[in-house]
């Protein structure tokens, strides 16, 4: 069982599974949950999770802000909600899996240098699919400070 394999079993016992698509040409799982906390001043606070098996292709700080983009272009194409309302958020987990992470890609991941827009923001994700190690933020950045502990335990989640 791939690991792609093994994120979508846990999507679909969890319902947080969506659809099966492409991104980039590559085989994609898409999670979506919607959520709302007190603790986050009142935000409805709605994910998509986005993994794609890049297999052996060589996965470079490129190759990632391009998929951020095109995963907020889904996020936005599909999501039917509020996304004009004040309360309301659209954050995108981008997980790429590859045997062949570079250096600078495992960084950016780690620095969380993620692509924001006015109501959307993406996060990157890099999976090393030979060790099965996961290269996410290290810190908590100061945009969206307070959500960056439920996506710990989304990535978490996914391991």
């Amino acid at each position: 069982m791939t690991i792609l394999d093994t994120i979508k079993y846990k999507f679909k016992v969890n319902s947080v599974f969506l659809s099966d698509e492409k991104i980039l040409g590559r085989p994609t799982i898409i999670g979506y949950e919607k959520l709302f906390k007190w603790k986050w001043l009142a935000t409805e606070l709605n994910t998509y999770i986005l993994i794609s098996d890049f297999s052996d292709q060589a996965v470079d700080v490129v190759l990632i802000e391009k998929y951020l983009s095109e995963s907020i272009n889904f996020a936005k194409k599909h999501y039917k909600g509020r996304t004009k309302a004040l309360k309301s958020s659209l954050w995108v987990i981008s997980v790429l899996i590859s045997s062949d992470i570079d250096a600078p890609a495992i960084e950016y991941c780690r620095k969380s240098k993620a692509l924001n827009t006015l109501k959307e923001v993406a996060v990157p994700v890099a999976v090393n699919s030979m060790t099965n190690e996961f290269f996410c933020f290290e810190k908590n950045p100061i945009r969206g400070r307070s959500y960056y502990p439920y996506f710990r335990q989304i990535i978490s989640y996914l391991k």
